[in-house]
């Protein structure tokens, strides 16, 4: 008895029309440079000289001049926001008598031979020798230095000497280096006149300032030029449920086979087989036996030693026979 076939739909999936494709344009976030000054954290109206400021504008250094005093003073920005200003020098125009400015270029000129004495220092501690130690001292304190690259700015008043190093390492080096090109014109006209000129400070800062908002303006124009990444949708699949009525499963029995009684048959004989030794071809030919050498007669062995048999007696002697009588006639 066969059952019905059941007739299971398919599911029909249908794909809707492919959606508009979104263009995203991607631009690098342009950093906001807030550099800091230090004349708008100090009480007053000051001529600001700036002498030196860090890369990322959050700590600078310059002169100021009021019309009576000259200070040197500095500020800092910290991660919270906060500025801290700091002043170092504060005299009278009048008490002003000198000013040097010194680049310790010989430090960089001369590096190979700071790293030579570093070198040498190391080699002579290995092998104790006491001059080991102060050859490394002193090309470490000589590198050191040559790799702060310091520049040495002098104040000299009526109460003394005041050095100022001003360490290039770290600072902002293309606006330091218009400051100390420009530094010995604005002191020599402080020293003249009693005022600071910054002009042709302010002149070479505007130019350099100018030459970077190029850049940036050269590298924004870069990037609206890129082609914009286009990030393809995937289509929406709607599935559609099968409108055909399923049909209902029917139960299917069995039917009943007959019995069939089972009938003992003889038991075959056995027959034993003797496996081959294995490792033995049955195949291959046996080899030839080799020819038997013809050699002389083996000696029959000779007789052990032992105890020999007494000899027999001799034997009797027979009687003489008895003479026969004769008759006489």
């Amino acid at each position: 008895m066969q059952s019905d076939p059941v007739s299971t739909p398919d599911t029909q999936i249908s794909e809707t029309s492919t959606q508009p494709q979104m263009a995203v344009h991607m631009h690098e976030q342009t950093p906001v440079f807030n550099p800091i000054s230090v004349a708008e954290h100090v009480e007053g109206e000051f001529t600001e000289y700036l002498l030196r400021r860090t890369k990322n504008g959050k700590a600078a250094i310059s002169i100021l001049e009021d019309g009576e005093l000259i200070q040197v003073s500095s500020a800092k920005r910290n991660k919270d926001g906060t500025i801290y200003s700091q002043q170092h020098l504060m005299v009278k125009k009048e008490a002003l008598l000198g000013v040097s400015h010194k680049k310790l270029d010989w430090l960089d000129k001369y590096r190979v031979g700071w790293w030579s004495m570093v070198a040498g220092g190391i080699g002579l501690s290995v092998v104790a020798n006491p001059m080991g130690a102060l050859l490394l001292a002193g090309g470490l304190f000589l590198s050191a230095w040559q790799i702060v690259d310091p520049e040495l700015l002098v104040l000299e008043t009526s109460t003394g000497k005041h050095p100022l190093y001003l360490n290039r390492m770290g600072s902002d080096r293309d606006l330091m280096k218009c400051s100390m090109d420009h530094l010995s014109n604005a002191m020599k006209s402080l020293l003249k006149t009693g005022e600071l000129d910054c002009s042709g400070y302010e002149g070479a800062v505007k130019v350099l300032m100018a030459e970077r908002a190029l850049i940036i303006q050269n590298q924004a124009e870069a990037a609206l030029e890129t082609p914009a990444s286009i990030i393809p949708q995937q289509p929406a699949v709607q599935e559609i449920q099968p409108t055909q009525p399923i049909a209902e499963e029917i139960a299917i029995t069995p039917e009943e086979t007959p019995v069939i009684p089972e009938v003992s048959e003889p038991i075959p004989e056995q027959v034993v087989e003797i496996p081959e030794p294995k490792g033995v071809s049955t195949n291959e030919p046996a080899p030839e036996a080799p020819p038997l050498e013809l050699s002389e007669p083996i000696p029959p062995p000779e007789p052990s030693p032992g105890a020999l048999p007494e000899p027999a007696p001799p034997p009797e002697p027979a009687p003489p026979p008895e003479p026969t009588p004769v008759a006489l006639p």
